[in-house]
């Protein structure tokens, strides 16, 4: 225990025992065959995590249906509400939000967390707002913000499938305040 986290040969062994452990050498595909090269690993991922992400493409080819069972739900946000969700957001809402959310949370693949905004949220409050009501009013996400990093978490100690991971989504500080 002493010697876990000195920067020890000790240290070094262990991680890079859990770096192999942690590593998908081979992986069974959607047919149930075992694939063992990295490219057809990689495919397998890609093409089992796109399915599971993503609608089905039947949904949207009956759009038209979704739109007419959508006549039948009632509205229940009065005009009022509505106007009152599509003001301009202040940014004592934003620093609102930013000061509420947890500072500790895991950065995104930005590397800049929520005590990051915290701490330096006179230097960064015209851009966070600024940002923040351009995506309200519909501009285009820069793909630094909008990119997301998967990691996959083992489910089970032997992971034969991707089916046996729960894939965790690290997305950058600024769309957590979006959300």
């Amino acid at each position: 225990m002493k010697n876990g986290e000195a920067n020890s040969q000790f240290f070094h062994a262990s991680l890079r025992d859990k770096r192999k452990r942690l590593r998908i050498t081979r992986i069974k595909d959607s047919h149930g065959e075992w694939v063992d090269d990295l490219k057809a690993i990689e495919r397998e991922g890609v093409t089992f995590f796109h399915a599971l992400l993503t609608g089905d493409p039947q949904c949207a080819e009956s759009s038209a249906a979704a739109h007419q069972v959508l006549q039948h739900v009632p509205q229940r946000v009065t005009p009022q509400q509505n106007k009152a969700l599509l003001k301009v957001v202040s940014l004592d809402k934003v620093r609102t939000v930013v000061f509420g959310l947890d500072g500790d949370s895991v950065a995104g693949a930005d590397g800049f967390s929520g005590c990051f905004f915290s701490h330096c949220w006179e230097l960064v409050t015209r851009d966070v707002l600024n940002v923040v009501r351009e995506f309200f009013i519909g501009v285009p996400i820069p793909k630094a913000i909008a990119s997301t990093l998967i990691v996959l978490i083992p489910k089970r100690e032997v992971c034969s499938s991707f089916a046996d991971f729960r894939p965790i989504s690290l997305y950058n500080f600024v769309n957590k305040i979006f959300t």
